[in-house]
């Protein structure tokens, strides 16, 4: 396999990365890694693709749920909760995912995108 790094990994970190397999649809992070559910997985993709900027509800219900699922912010809130019980250390108190309220949810973490040995993107 062979790993790319995300052109918009220019925030400084701690030296942690998110690493996404999308042939796996897990991820890993430091040394610990999660497979994560279809869903859950497009969801952290959405955010990835937008990292280091906020990402609105909006554009994440849009995204994972379709147009037709602008008003169901109860779904988002119940898989970032998800998320953070596979990503984070302490899911009480996110470091990773974080909210901006009012406004979305953020990746603190750069990303990497590890791909299948012959996928070329």
């Amino acid at each position: 396999m062979t790993s790319s790094t995300s052109p918009r990994t220019r925030v400084k970190s701690d030296g942690r990365f998110l690493e996404l397999d999308e042939k796996d649809r897990t991820v890993k992070i430091g040394k610990r890694a999660a497979k994560l559910s279809p869903l859950e997985f497009d969801l952290l993709m959405a955010m990835a693709n937008k990292f280091p900027e906020v990402v609105t509800y909006r554009e994440l219900l849009e995204s994972v749920w379709g147009s037709h699922a602008f008003d169901h912010k109860n779904y988002l809130k119940l898989y970032v909760y998800y998320l953070r019980l596979r990503l984070e250390e302490i899911p009480s108190s996110p470091q990773i995912i974080v909210t901006e309220r009012g406004r979305g949810y953020r990746l603190t973490v750069p990303v990497r995108h590890v791909h299948a040995q012959s996928e070329v993107r």
